[in-house]
């Protein structure tokens, strides 16, 4: 058994899987790190064990800041970040974030329209000028609130704030029957929102988006998060208040365990007692009522997840690229190939100098489509396939139902070159730009196989063998290569040969 720690100091194909596994999911709890990682290693062929001691906040840590310094050798436009959830007592996020910066007009959409657009800044008008519970909406006030001007209907309104939580803009409060901003389009947002004039909390420099969870200082009058208050007190008996009066002078409130013991903090979602997550659906009857189910499921459950991941997969679009204008030029829908070339300033349209290993997204039309044939699948790098076993737990059962593992899990010269392309463009992170280079035919191929034979043994061990032939006859053709160019021989590496003939 290897130390949980251990591996998690030293980026591999965990990491990859891990940061993948955050941007399909939005984010993942900080309180599960040690048990998420923990079933990645082992699906990667790596039995860990975590020292008794070991807190999950101190690997989530280390987690980050290794996949963190992987990405910045990439130059990528994104990075994995904790946030606290300023709504609870006691909960923290890994979540991923685009770092580019945007300019303050968010006035046009990727992947919603115009009218869509104005529905979200009206929402954002409300939360942080209109509404006397800052950062809070009714659900019937955000459903009705594209009535003005006939802008959209009310049930329209409700489809689009269903799209919007999926995406992680919104969340729900369902105790309260409100939408507030996710924690992680606060972070993304964070520009744009200071034009609010959103209080800022004095213990840790962020915006209160939430005036319900917070607590505004009797002798300063400023505004701090009530879990922020919490965790200043911890288990002393008075704490001075950091904040400053409007004259600069210093705060002479103290706080204690009486104020804690009163402070107002969001029902928690999810038990530590029996670990499970409630989903919570809101749904907008032709009656105008509004509903809310709650939905007890297995937290990291991987039904769950790949069902999750399989059906939204604009979940992986970051909140930037889903409200900012993309300047650049929209690419026709091609071949996975074309997002591996290694000129970065070729078009993408243009051949591949590197030769791309096929995959299953390699199906152009259902007419074409033998759901029977073998399509060779994408080289997991550094990973040792030769001895993996063929089982549902490997790492392609975890990782294959988001096209961002694509990316993710390829050879290591081809991700470097996709990294480098996808990150060059402004206002669109990596993610958003494989959602463009995949044809839509494609993309509904990938759901359609993995749906039917993700967890068919048979398929996964199929798998298992056309990555190690494919390995096998890359490694070949690659040394037969460099030997040609070393005797200055013009050799061109071809895949074109059928896999039936070589093995």
């Amino acid at each position: 058994m290897t130390d949980i720690v251990r591996i998690a100091k030293k980026f591999d194909n965990p990491h990859r899987i891990f940061t993948n596994l955050v941007v399909s999911l939005q984010c993942v709890r900080v309180c599960k790190t040690i048990e998420v990682f923990k079933r990645i290693c082992e699906a990667c062929g790596t039995r860990v064990e975590a020292q008794t001691g070991l807190e999950s906040e101190n690997l989530a840590k280390t987690l980050v800041s290794v996949i963190n310094n992987e990405i910045e050798k990439r130059n990528l436009s994104l990075r994995l970040q904790i946030v606290v959830d300023e709504r609870y007592q006691n909960e923290s996020y890994v979540i991923w974030v685009n770092t580019t910066k945007y300019g303050k007009e968010l006035n046009c959409c990727c992947s919603l329209n115009n009218e869509e657009t104005l529905i979200f800044f009206r929402i954002l008008v409300y939360l942080f000028q209109t509404s006397a519970n800052r950062g809070e909406i009714p659900f019937s006030e955000a459903t009705n609130i594209g009535i003005e001007g006939n802008l959209m209907k009310p049930t329209d309104c409700g489809t689009l704030l269903t799209r919007l939580v999926t995406s992680g803009v919104f969340s729900i409060n369902a105790d309260d029957s409100t939408y507030s901003l996710h924690p992680r389009a606060v972070v993304e947002l964070d520009e744009k929102l200071r034009e609010y004039n959103i209080p800022v909390c004095p213990v840790c420099d962020k915006l209160i988006t939430i005036k319900r969870t917070a607590t505004t200082c009797e002798d300063c009058q400023n505004e701090l998060h009530n879990v922020c208050i919490r965790r200043l007190v911890g288990r002393n008996l008075q704490v001075g208040c950091p904040g400053r009066k409007e004259d600069g002078s210093k705060c002479k409130n103290k706080f204690d365990m009486i104020v804690v013991n009163n402070l107002v903090f969001a029902t928690p979602v999810l038990s530590d007692d029996n670990q499970k997550m409630s989903y919570f659906e809101v749904t907008f009857s032709a009656d105008k009522s509004i509903e809310v189910k709650k939905t007890p499921v297995e937290n990291f459950d991987d039904e769950t997840i790949e069902s999750t991941s399989a059906s939204n997969y604009k979940a992986n679009l970051s909140v930037h690229s889903q409200l900012s204008y993309l300047h650049h030029d929209e690419n026709p829908a091609t071949c996975l190939n074309t997002a591996f070339a290694d000129d970065h300033s070729a078009s993408f349209c243009s051949e591949p100098e590197r030769p791309f290993c096929g995959n299953i997204l390699n199906e152009t039309n259902d007419e074409n489509f033998d759901p029977d044939a073998e399509y060779p699948n994408p080289i997991f790098d550094d990973m040792d396939i030769e001895n993996e076993n063929a089982s549902e737990k490997t790492a392609a059962g975890i990782i294959a139902n988001s096209s961002a593992s694509i990316i993710l899990m390829s050879e290591e010269a081809q991700r470097q070159t996709a990294y480098a392309i996808m990150g060059a463009f402004n206002h669109v992170s990596f993610a958003v730009k494989m959602e463009k280079t995949l044809a839509e035919l494609q993309k509904e191929n990938l759901e359609r196989v993995l749906r039917r034979n993700m967890k068919s043994n048979v398929f996964i061990r199929q798998e298992l063998e056309r990555s190690k032939a494919i390995l096998r006859l890359y490694k070949s053709q690659l040394l037969e290569s460099q030997m040609a160019e070393s005797q200055n021989v013009e050799h061109s590496i071809s895949f074109d040969e059928s896999f039936e003939s070589k093995y």
